[in-house]
């Protein structure tokens, strides 16, 4: 753990040596920790300029693991900011979701589908795409987020999402 540190601490004065000036659209990455760290990163990409999300979601994730206020915390800003998604998801394993809650979700415009059964419970982070950057948020227990602002990095990322969003399933709605 004591090498992980020494890592981050390296990688987080590199990060802060290699931003662009202010006001140019150059490469950066920017490391969030801690529940303010991961809200902060939040409301940078709530203030994206398409309105328009892609996210990865695995099932146990910050927001399922966190608590009632954030959760409400989040709803309201992706409401406020009338932020649109395409979201993925893993495969439900046991209890079927309700299919009230589906169409909750439908209807609040976040556009669900299922990842194929290959590539469920293999991943713990949140990938939220947006504009030309890349939100990683970790699990709840890591409470991390790394931004990437990166045109290059975004359009592999984004043809990767595209790619499993076409191989996913909607949820069925019974």
């Amino acid at each position: 753990e004591e090498k992980w540190l020494s890592h981050k601490n390296e990688l987080k004065e590199y990060t802060l040596k290699h931003r662009p000036p202010k006001g140019e659209k150059g490469d950066s990455t920017e490391i969030y920790t801690g529940d303010d760290g991961v809200r902060l990163a939040l409301e940078k990409a709530f203030k994206c300029t398409s309105k328009k999300w892609s996210v990865i979601a695995p099932k146990n994730n910050y927001f399922t693991a966190a608590n009632e206020e954030f959760a409400d915390y989040y709803l309201q800003k992706r409401k406020k900011y009338k932020i649109k998604s395409r979201s993925l998801w893993e495969l439900p394993t046991g209890k079927k979701v309700p299919s009230v809650v589906i169409q909750k979700i439908v209807a609040d415009e976040r556009s669900p589908k299922y990842l194929p059964q290959e590539a469920s419970g293999t991943f713990t982070s949140i990938l939220i795409l947006y504009d030309r950057s890349a939100l990683f948020i970790s699990s709840f227990k890591e409470r991390t987020a790394i931004l990437i602002h990166s045109e290059s990095v975004c359009s592999l990322l984004s043809m990767q999402f595209e790619t499993l969003y076409a191989l996913s399933s909607k949820p069925v709605i019974e």
